[in-house]
């Protein structure tokens, strides 16, 4: 998951925050939560749930659940797998999760690759990369658990900034 090198580490809700909370189909979430995670669940939960393998929604509108994770929304979908964004119930604080796509994690060759990354990238201790929390299966869903990093796709940041420069570029290559 690619990020601009301008994003910071979403942090854990304190005692002031609550966990985020659905009604209607809608998600809310709590003062000071990040935008991405704020807005309305555009997918009925049902049809995420027969596409991803999660398990039915612990609280109604959002995407499912898989495990500890309560997900609550896509945040977007590769060749493979498919990011959310969750809230690890453990520990109540927000997450990113990857997930293989149902079609790949059948494929024992295809789910050794996407552990491979995770275990691969848990190695890497650096400010432009995300923290693998944990990687795992669960009900034949292959994951990744890993840091929720506020702001907008590397995509959408260069049709907003445009290409980086000479300095930028020497800055995320540290």
């Amino acid at each position: 998951m690619s990020t601009p090198p301008s994003q910071s580490a979403a942090q854990p809700p304190t005692e002031d925050q609550s966990v985020p909370s659905v009604t209607d189909e809608t998600v809310s979430m709590p003062a000071g939560a990040p935008p991405s995670l704020s807005q309305s669940v555009a997918v009925p939960a049902s049809e995420v749930v027969a596409v991803t393998g999660f398990a039915a929604p612990v609280v109604p509108g959002e995407a499912g659940s898989l495990g500890p994770y309560r997900v609550v929304k896509e945040l977007g979908k590769g060749g493979m797998g498919a990011v959310y964004a969750a809230i690890d119930t453990r520990l109540e604080r927000r997450i990113a999760l990857k997930v293989m796509l149902p079609q790949y994690a059948a494929d024992a060759g295809s789910k050794a690759r996407f552990l491979r990354e995770a275990r691969a990238a848990a190695r890497i201790k650096h400010d432009n990369v995300v923290t693998v929390y944990e990687a795992d299966e669960r009900d034949g869903v292959p994951y990744i658990a890993m840091e929720y990093l506020e702001g907008y796709p590397l995509d959408e940041f260069l049709k907003k900034k445009g290409p980086p420069s000479i300095p930028q570029i020497r800055l995320v290559a540290q």
